[in-house]
């Protein structure tokens, strides 16, 4: 018999790495075209001073791509403000400090089996992309003792998550992101605007 829930869930993860993925992809083609537009700017400058002093380089551009979320909505710096504790960092993080990375905000719990079905997606784009990727889990208590920073902990280690978590045993930023079921990923670019979610 086919379980609904896996099926669900498989289909969760390749949406959100689809997402992530394409997202990334596009970023990093339109940078290199910007870096070599400008890059053979200057040579061709170089190159026309030395061959004609009075007459100006012509400069060549290519158009970088229109960005594919064209109806993104900027994210409050204080959005991730509200949690009763930051585990796995040093201190609290903030939307500024993430700047110019794509950032995925996993909601989740720990009792949760399909949040645990997500973490080893999310290994695998951090590793993947370390230097383009943050990966924050906000902790988002189900039942009561979950709310509990030293259960989330324990909760860390026996999976071996190594990003950041944020204990939102109040769910404030779950209701700051209309967030309604675990799993939810919420997808931010990396000028700090939302692109979207999926739950599931």
């Amino acid at each position: 018999m086919l379980d609904r829930n896996r099926v669900n869930h498989n289909r969760v993860n390749r949406v959100a790495m689809l997402l992530v993925v394409g997202f990334l992809t596009w970023a990093t083609w339109s940078h290199t075209i910007a870096a070599d537009d400008d890059k053979a700017t200057t040579h061709q400058a170089g190159a026309a001073a030395k061959a004609d002093a009075a007459k100006p380089a012509p400069k060549v551009k290519t158009p970088v791509p229109e960005n594919p979320f064209p109806n993104r909505v900027k994210i409050s710096q204080g959005i991730l403000e509200g949690g009763t504790g930051w585990l796995n960092t040093d201190g609290e993080i903030t939307m500024k400090d993430l700047r110019g990375k794509v950032v995925i905000l996993d909601f989740w719990t720990y009792c949760c089996i399909n949040c645990l079905h997500v973490l080893p997606d999310l290994k695998y784009l951090e590793k993947k992309y370390p230097n383009e990727l943050v990966v924050i889990g906000v902790h988002s208590a189900k039942f009561d003792n979950e709310k509990e920073t030293q259960n989330i902990r324990n909760a860390i280690q026996r999976h071996e998550i190594e990003h950041p978590v944020i204990n939102d045993s109040k769910m404030l930023v779950w209701r700051k992101f209309g967030t309604r079921s675990w799993p939810t990923v919420v997808i931010v670019d990396p000028e700090g605007y939302y692109l979207g979610s999926q739950s599931g």
